[in-house]
């Protein structure tokens, strides 16, 4: 039962065409803001290939932090992501003051490691996912830092 619903709802994560995202972060510095993203309300990334993004989607059905840090956390464990932080995620705060949990986790492709953060904010009406990522040995310190406050900077 439980699987039956959390597949149907990661579909919809992937399905932003049309639900006019609004979402919106603070390009980091080094970044350029990538055009016609249809899965994404936002992306940027560098020269490197290190990018950050973000997802807007309905909260429906209607779950709290909680709940969608729990189906990114499954979904992204699945694709095998190792989370690197605590069960439930950092607590952290969104520009507007939205409350939210970030994930760590890091994957192993190839003989390459990929860090990867997912930032989850939730209101009564939207789910907000901001990811940022790439490969480890390309992910300078300054890179981290401007990713790490790009985690904190939506803005719906």
């Amino acid at each position: 039962m439980k699987r039956a619903l959390v597949l149907p709802l990661l579909a919809l994560f992937g399905l932003c065409v049309g639900c006019g995202p609004s979402a919106k972060l603070a390009t980091p510095d080094g970044f350029a803001p990538l055009s016609d993203q249809e899965n994404y309300a936002y992306r940027a990334a560098n020269a490197q290939g290190v990018v950050v993004a973000v997802r807007e989607e309905k909260n429906d059905p209607p779950g709290n932090l909680a709940f969608w840090t729990g189906v990114v956390d499954n979904h992204l464990r699945r694709r095998g992501y190792v989370r690197k932080n605590a069960e439930g995620g950092e607590a952290l705060t969104s520009a507007s003051g939205i409350p939210g949990k970030k994930l760590v986790y890091e994957r192993d492709q190839g003989g390459r490691i990929y860090d990867f953060w997912a930032a989850v904010y939730v209101t009564d009406a939207k789910v907000y996912v901001v990811e940022a990522g790439g490969d480890r040995e390309l992910v300078t310190d300054a890179d981290e830092a401007a990713l790490e406050k790009s985690l904190t900077s939506l803005e719906p």
